[in-house]
């Protein structure tokens, strides 16, 4: 039943590349009030049903739109000309700079659906970032063993709540630079 709602308003996708603005979309492009309501009664219950089913990605933004968000972000607050934002291979990062500010919330596993490609995620972190010693890292996850994964206690950890759902700020300050 629920599929059948999704095919036939939103196409033959699979539910979980079914996008808020592609529903926003089919929902605009229908004229009778009625009808639109009827709709998006059926898609917000199709929504519910698979997100309690866990057919939905917890983050339905692409990795380029969620960039580009953050960037909007960053000029809306001013801040657009000290914030870089790079998009790419955690290996392939590399910084000649001697002190900066790492900020990251990578998958976990409830994100990956996929624990052990989240452990080998915190183990590249911890590699790629270890020659980083006066760079601060700033890191959030849900998973309570990361500091382990990540080969590094964290200076401070912070407890903190994404929805329902317990996550921790993980705070490696970088070394001073006399």
């Amino acid at each position: 039943v629920y599929e059948s709602i999704a095919a036939s308003a939103l196409g033959p996708q699979t539910i979980s590349t079914v996008s808020s603005k592609a529903i926003q979309a089919y929902l605009d492009a229908i004229t009778n009030r009625g009808s639109r309501n009827t709709h998006r009664k059926r898609i917000v219950t199709l929504w519910r049903w698979a997100r309690t089913a866990d057919l939905l990605p917890r983050d339905i933004q692409t990795e380029a739109e969620r960039t580009t968000r953050a960037k909007e972000n960053a000029l809306e607050i001013g801040l657009d000309d000290i914030i870089q934002f790079k998009q790419m291979r955690l290996q392939d990062f590399r910084s000649e700079k001697l002190d900066g500010v790492l900020i990251s919330n990578p998958p976990y596993g409830e994100r990956l659906g996929d624990e052990t490609a989240a452990y080998q995620l915190y183990e590249e972190m911890g590699e790629t970032f270890k020659p980083l010693e006066t760079w601060s890292k700033y890191i959030i996850t849900s998973d309570l063993e990361f500091e382990k994964h990540y080969g590094a206690k964290a200076t401070k950890k912070r407890k903190l709540y994404n929805g329902r759902l317990r996550t921790d700020l993980y705070q490696y300050f970088g070394k001073r630079i006399k």
